[in-house]
Parts: C-alpha cells; sequence; structure tokens
C-alpha cells in the first residue's frame, strides 16, 4: 500500500498545516459521502486501507 501515492493529487498532499498530521472532515475521519475521498487525508488513508483489505480478502478467497 502505497499511501503517499493516493495522497499526492490531494490538496497539501492531504497533510495538515503542521505538515504532522493528516486532514480531516470537520473533525472526523470516517466520512464516505462520495464527496469528501478526494479532498482530505484521513478520509483518503481510511478508504486505501479498506480498499487494500478488500482486495487481500478476496484473494483468500473469503
Amino acid at each position: 500500500m502505497n499511501f503517499w501515492l493516493a495522497a499526492k493529487n490531494l490538496p497539501g498532499a492531504g497533510m495538515a498545516g503542521d505538515n504532522a498530521h493528516l486532514t480531516t472532515h470537520s473533525g472526523s475521519s470516517i466520512v464516505f459521502d462520495g464527496s469528501t475521498e478526494n479532498a482530505f487525508g484521513f478520509t483518503a488513508r481510511n478508504l486505501v486501507v479498506l480498499q487494500t483489505l478488500d482486495v487481500i480478502r478476496r484473494g483468500l478467497g473469503v
């Protein structure tokens, strides 16, 4: 999983102003409403992790 590659096109590469934390959607990191996946670092990170786990699950035939 390459989060840098997934986040490089996000505003600020998905990083908050302190360059130490990911950006969030109004204080929440689990919003998947179809509009925030390409705007916030935390949301993108969570989506990439879920997609990766799904690929692994499908590969195992579970």
